[in-house]
């Protein structure tokens, strides 16, 4: 039982928030907090009844009193009931909430006494509608039933009517042509000039008429394709300034980094409920950003190799420097770190070329290279949270190698790693000096599958296995453990570990050394001073995840993690 509340958890757990209008389209003489509402659902088979539970953070209500949902029941909550009934008269109002949803996005919580049913964020920024965010439309559930993570964007849609469908079910999302931002130039020095290219991936002519192209959520209307404009399957349309800016009464895109979006409209310059778009860092003169599939099929807006506006896009540029190797959740004999490598055949100054006490960024971590630093051809250096000489001395790693350290920490849930470089600096018209800064390798990590679970506080790193390929792609990393994967300790190259049987290792070498035994939280389980010729090495505890660490009396070491 849930503490605080009559019902099972099974049936609670049916309580799913369908739609939320957080930041609505006033009509005249209104105000847009005051037409704010949230909708809960029952998905479940039995009723429930809400009373004790309480909806916070964003807003406050507490269920004081009975409140019964019937099985496929939806429940209203309201900012202002007097304001909401003007614009949806017939819908009823369960309650009146406090407080005001942000429009910028924020935590809410349904929670039963010390349980908490529902967590999670809503956010205005891509990959979230934009079309929810001020321009008339509602967050609704993608699944009548919602069984998924509300925290996810994809858990979401902006909903088909206009100013939403509190207390109903949702409409059917409309078909819309598969249309996409596939490729956009955004940094452009005269005479080059700023262009947009779209991409029909549907199956037949896409008929994109009166559709909207614009840099900016909060005004849609900044150019209109016209009357009859085509694009056949499988074709690209590139527009340039020339048309979204013509004589400078469009838009154009600024180079310290933008968003980009695509609407559909009609003729009567009404919204009509599709939208997409990308949000952009800086990049340097004349380099394009396209579109790169992952293996998960995710669409990644990334830097391109070539400009190749209308063509095929090109692949999306790696380095100088990448993320190698990252150690976020170190088990408790172990530092939490990542490597970054430069993957070229000369040496980069990793610091603003005019200004070199303006040092390169791995955001993620919170660190910037010191002034002056700089890497030689291929070189590996170490960013780590501890202190550089403890790290130095635990890995035995000599004073040739680069060990920097950062002030943040990794995320143990999964967070996005990324190395930066800077475009020139420029001075804007009041005065103020600007540089943007480029992608030059990124990474979102994660503690699930398919990505390595026992990365997660079990004795492996992630290590990517292509340095020159896309670096945001699960199937190119693996999970290693530490003292094999870390490039500058020392390998008996000739000690093998292999399973022998169930309970038994077997080990085929000729030197002496330490076996040391770690399970699976790290807790030493036996060490013993052992000669490794052809024996065996019989491990008693029960079955689990262990790391085995030989190290020889000449402090070279070698290990594997078994699971028996």
């Amino acid at each position: 039982m849930l503490s605080g509340v009559g019902i099972t958890q099974a049936s609670i757990l049916d309580l799913k928030i369908t739609e939320i209008m957080y930041n609505p389209k006033p009509d005249a003489g209104q105000l847009e907090e005051d037409l704010e509402f949230i909708e809960f659902k029952n998905t479940g088979l039995t009723e429930i009844n809400l009373k004790s539970l309480v909806l916070s953070n964003a807003v406050l209500y507490i269920f004081d009193k009975d409140e019964i949902l019937a099985p496929g029941g939806m429940l209203v909550l309201v900012s202002d009931s007097n304001v909401f009934h003007e614009r949806y008269p017939l819908v009823k109002v369960a309650g009146q909430y406090t407080n005001k949803f942000s429009n910028k996005g924020e935590k809410l919580y349904v929670k039963a006494g010390s349980d908490t049913l529902i967590e999670f964020e809503y956010k205005d920024d891509l990959p979230w509608s934009s079309l929810a965010d001020g321009n008339g439309y509602s967050l609704v559930s993608v699944e009548i039933n919602p069984i998924g993570e509300p925290s996810k964007p994809e858990y979401w849609r902006n909903g088909v009517r206009l100013n939403g469908t509190p207390g109903e079910e949702s409409e059917t999302a409309l078909e819309f042509p598969d249309v996409w931002i596939n490729e956009l130039l955004s940094h452009t020095d005269l005479p080059e000039i700023d262009a947009i290219e779209l991409f029909n991936n549907s199956l037949i002519p896409a008929d994109i008429s009166n559709w909207f192209l614009s840099d900016s959520k909060s005004n849609p209307y900044k150019f209109q394709f016209p009357s009859g404009t085509i694009i056949n399957s499988g074709e690209y349309l590139v527009v340039d300034e020339t048309d979204f800016n013509n004589l400078g009464s469009g838009f154009r895109f600024n180079r310290s980094g933008d968003e980009v979006f695509l609407y559909s409209g009609d003729n009567q310059n009404n919204l009509t409920g599709f939208s997409t778009g990308w949000a952009f860092e800086g990049q340097y003169n004349g380099v394009t950003f396209g579109i790169h599939v992952s293996s998960d099929g995710d669409k990644h807006f990334l830097p391109q190799e070539e400009n190749t506006l209308g063509f095929i896009n090109s692949n999306p540029i790696i380095g100088p420097l990448v993320i190698s190797e990252i150690n976020y959740n170190p088990s408790n004999l172990d530092y939490e770190y990542l490597t970054v490598e430069n993957i070229t055949d000369t040496i980069v100054d990793c610091f603003h070329s005019e200004h070199p006490d303006l040092g390169w960024k791995i955001s993620g971590v919170g660190f910037d290279f010191p002034a002056n630093t700089k890497l030689k051809a291929n070189e590996l250096v170490f960013v780590t949270a501890a202190n550089p000489t403890d790290f130095r001395l635990k890995y035995n790693i000599n004073n040739t190698v680069q060990v920097f350290q950062y002030s943040g920490k990794m995320s143990n849930n999964g967070e996005e790693l990324s190395v930066w470089r800077f475009d020139r600096m420029d001075t804007t018209e009041t005065g103020e000096t600007f540089m943007p800064k480029v992608l030059m390798d990124g990474v979102h990590y994660n503690d699930a599958l398919p990505w390595d679970v026992l990365a997660d506080g079990h004795g492996n790193s992630l290590k990517r296995i292509s340095k020159t390929s896309f670096g945001d792609e699960v199937e190119n990393w693996e999970g290693t453990p530490l003292f094999i994967s870390n490039e500058i300790t020392k390998t008996i190259p000739h000690l093998e570990f292999s399973l022998f049987y169930e309970k038994k290792i077997i080990y085929s070498s000729g030197v002496e050394g330490i076996l040391t035994v770690f399970d699976f939280n790290g807790k030493v389980c036996k060490k013993e001073q052992i000669r490794a010729i052809n024996g065996t090495f019989t491990l008693n505890e029960s079955d689990g995840v262990y790391f085995y660490l030989f190290e020889s009396e000449e402090g070279m070491k070698s290990g594997k993690l078994v699971k028996k």
